[in-house]
């Protein structure tokens, strides 16, 4: 539950346009483009469920990746805020939204093999800068 009263000290502002109270509304949700055919890794061909190809694979590479939005635009701005001006919180206002695509390619995945969720490592100086360490 949020507290009212770091609400009415930090209120939340859409980074889209403004609206009070969150950090994404629902216009905006719904203006961002959707990832509509998942691709290859590598080659950014076609593939199912996002995996990579047989000849594309790598040793050590990526098995494959899930996206649910392109990148730009007030989905650029929410990765933006997180990344670099410190708020964490406002990707958590992404799962609000319901992604029934996401999860189907989720459970495909988890039935396929356990998938790991990473991030790239940052230099101690971007941590630093960032108060994340």
């Amino acid at each position: 539950m949020d507290n009212p009263l770091i609400e009415l000290f930090f209120p939340r502002f859409c980074v889209g346009c403004g609206y009070v109270g969150t950090y994404l509304c629902h216009e905006c949700e719904r203006g961002m483009r959707r990832v509509t055919k998942t691709s290859c890794f590598y080659c950014g061909g076609p593939s199912s469920y996002g995996l990579t190809h047989p000849a594309c694979k790598r040793q050590r590479g990526v098995d494959g990746h899930l996206s649910v939005y392109l990148y730009g635009g007030v989905f650029k701005k929410l990765l933006h805020e997180s990344k670099y001006k410190g708020a964490p919180l406002v990707l958590n206002t992404l799962l609000a939204f319901p992604q029934e695509e996401l999860f189907k390619h989720l459970y495909m995945w988890n039935s396929l093999f356990a998938p790991t969720v990473s991030s790239v490592p940052l230099h101690p100086q971007r941590e630093r800068e960032r108060g994340t360490k």
